[in-house]
């Protein structure tokens, strides 16, 4: 699967690091079941 850049694919609750981390992961995890 190519990918590019994701933009505005995540919203977090709170603008933390950790927050954003782990929206993203939880994210990338999506991407490769598709």
């Amino acid at each position: 699967m190519l990918v590019r850049g994701i933009r505005g694919a995540i919203i977090v609750n709170s603008n933390t690091k950790e927050e954003i981390i782990e929206i993203t992961k939880e994210l990338l995890v999506a991407l490769q079941r598709e």
